[in-house]
């Protein structure tokens, strides 16, 4: 039975009927066909006409192009990265649906506006962000940068942007872009940068973020407002601590300073920890006065210099600080931190446990000691120190029993230095603890080498700082040096000043003496009842010699009570079981009245100032040829 047109809804029109089919070589071909019934006059269905095409290749095609866009939906999740683009002719922000991942919201519950994100950025990145994008509507560039955003979870995240022109037929119609979250690269870049400006003890910045901060202070001067006031602290006496009680206990006493620092300054300032024991703080205030900048150095001394009870023991320290105020006292950075530290310097030759604001007027002459400590540790380093000797004559005898050893330097330019000027700067700076190592070594040298050629065993004398002996363990550094040069012990005898039981603890000095003693060498107390005299010291510590000071000699020959005070302290000596020196003696009348005391030893300009290594058994043997004749 023919059909006719009313069965049209059994032959309608096809398009795009796909079907695969094979080809003669055996492959699959897949075929696209469209066609039309066709009817005859009378309505009946003829049959279809149409087209059939091959599209294998256009189905491969499309099949890389739905991976290759499924691949790049993939890489946009793993890679958390979502698009955006803006029109300028609607005005209207469209964002991925990524993009609304990203931060948490819902794309049928948020508009994309300005105003409706700018509340979610952190900072002025809002502002910020707007500027780019404009610049790039203005240039036709495509610009980077990082912003930071608030999730809607509360949590902050760190988004990579990129801003480029939408161009068609030549014209700038919108701007198209992607966020990439880049929260977890952006944290890592935030832990090493913490760990590179951040003193791990602490937690304050460190000497690499003070440098920066200082210089930013003076590349950017409208970022602060007021007056800035730059303090360089050091502590007095932690060395001292550090070694007698161990380093948990130095660090945990530096703990403790940052503590107080942070808790008196607050947040508003910067701390940083420099150095060992050393602290900066810059400070910003409207119209600080100079009163209030000193007041408040003077109030961190108070805070830093009370006793500490820590869990090895208590341990007292001090501070002291000098101050710059900026940029009065500096219009550089380099120049700030170098005033700030000659103050520091002011400061320490005061006496420490002070604060001292910089003063140009002196700054000259602190330089130059500066300069003076400088080329003192290149002589240290490099040569150009030499020890001279005094000879010490046996009252009884007339023989010279040892040599004092005493350090001399000439300056490259000026020449010689007196010890008056450079021991001092030696001891500010801590470069005397190598002054006396060297001394010591070059001593021991000397008289091993004047044994070797056949002369007289003496004694050779030398002073040791009290540094050396807070300095670690001095009592190593003696054995090595006899070790090394041969010297006999019983030979070498140390010359230690009441100085040294000042502000330290008993132990430390009590302990390092009888290591010392154990060596067999000997112990000489010097210059006594210049200072801090103690008959404690005498009778507890173990010195085999008493030195006595010069001012007690000088003007023995006319002062009635000098004589009975001198005579006192001898027979205090001999008491004690101890020989007794005393330097100084410019007269024969002195050396008469010290050989009726019954003084052991004398050494002055009477018989020799100090003379260098070559002249010294010269002098010795002229002095003791000049006793012989004497008797």
């Amino acid at each position: 039975m023919a059909l006719h047109r009313d069965d049209m809804e059994a032959h309608r029109p096809f398009r795009d009927f796909i079907y695969t089919s094979i080809g003669n070589d055996g492959s699959r071909i897949i075929i696209s066909t469209s066609g039309k019934p066709i009817f005859a006059d009378d309505g009946t269905f003829l049959g279809y006409r149409g087209t059939a095409s091959d599209i294998t290749q256009l189905a491969a095609a499309r099949t890389l192009l739905d991976q290759r866009t499924g691949a790049l939906e993939e890489a946009h999740r793993l890679g958390r990265i979502g698009t955006w683009t803006h029109r300028l002719d609607t005005g209207r922000t469209v964002w991925s649906p990524e993009l609304y991942q990203l931060l948490g919201l819902e794309p049928d519950a948020f508009e994309p506006t300005y105003e409706g994100t700018e509340p979610y950025f952190l900072d002025d990145d809002a502002a910020r962000l707007l500027k780019i994008q404009k610049r790039v509507l203005r240039t036709s560039t495509t610009e980077a940068t990082d912003i930071r955003i608030l999730h809607t979870d509360g949590t902050p995240r760190d988004l990579a942007i990129i801003c480029k022109a939408e161009i068609s037929n030549g014209r700038v119609i919108g701007l198209i872009g992607t966020a990439q979250d880049v929260t977890d690269r952006k944290e890592a870049e935030r832990r090493l940068e913490q760990l590179a400006y951040t003193d791990p003890l602490t937690g304050l910045a460190n000497r690499a973020l003070y440098k920066r901060k200082l210089a930013d202070l003076f590349e950017n001067p409208m970022a602060e407002h007021g007056q800035n006031a730059l303090y360089l602290i050091d502590l007095d006496r932690f060395k001292e601590v550090n070694d007698s009680l161990g380093h948990s206990t130095g660090d945990s006493l530096l703990i403790h300073v940052a503590g107080v620092l942070r808790q008196e300054l607050g947040p508003q300032a910067f701390i940083a920890r420099i150095g060992g024991d050393e602290f900066a703080v810059l400070t910003n205030s409207p119209n600080t006065s100079v009163e209030a900048t000193t007041a408040l150095a003077d109030r961190l001394i108070a805070k830093l210099s009370v006793p500490v009870e820590l869990a090895e023991g208590e341990a007292c320290i001090g501070a002291t600080i000098g101050i710059a105020i900026l940029p009065e006292h500096g219009a550089t950075a380099e120049k700030a931190s170098r005033n700030a530290d000659l103050a520091l310097y002011m400061a320490k030759e005061a006496g420490r446990g002070r604060a001292q604001l910089f003063e140009p007027m002196y700054a000259e002459a602190v330089d130059q000691k500066l300069d003076l400590g400088r080329r003192l540790r290149h002589a240290v380093d490099s040569g150009g120190l030499n020890t001279h000797y005094q000879p010490q004559i046996d009252l009884k005898t007339g023989r010279v029993i040892g040599f004092e050893a005493l350090l001399r330097w000439s300056h490259p330019e000026r020449g010689p230095i007196s010890p008056a000027e450079f021991i001092p700067i030696a001891e500010t700076t801590g470069l005397i603890v190598d002054l006396g190592h060297w001394v010591l070594r070059d001593a021991c040298k000397q008289m091993r080498g004047w044994l070797d050629a056949g002369l007289p065993a003496r004694t050779i004398s030398v002073n040791v700082s009290p540094a050396q002996i807070w300095n670690g363990d001095f009592e190593k550094v003696v054995a090595t040096v006899l070790a090394d040069t041969g010297l006999p012990p019983e030979l070498l005898c140390l010359e230690l000043t009441e100085n040294l039981f000042v502000d330290h603890t008993k132990q430390k000095v009590s302990t390092t003496l009888a290591a010392l003693s154990k060596l067999g060498i000997q112990l000489a107390l010097d210059d006594f009842g210049s200072g801090y005299s103690s008959l404690g010291y005498l009778t507890r510590l173990p010195f085999n010699r008493l030195k006595i000071d010069r001012t007690f000699v000088d003007g023995i020959a006319t002062v009635p009570e000098k004589c009975k005070l001198l005579g006192g302290i001898i027979a205090l000596a001999h008491g004690l079981g101890m020989s007794v020196v005393a330097e100084g003696a410019e007269l024969a009348a002195e050396v008469d009245l010290l050989t009726a005391f019954d003084c052991d030893f004398v050494q002055g300009y009477v018989f020799s100032r100090p003379v260098a290594a070559d002249q010294a058994p010269v002098v010795a043997a002229g002095i003791e040829r000049g006793a012989g004749s004497n008797n």
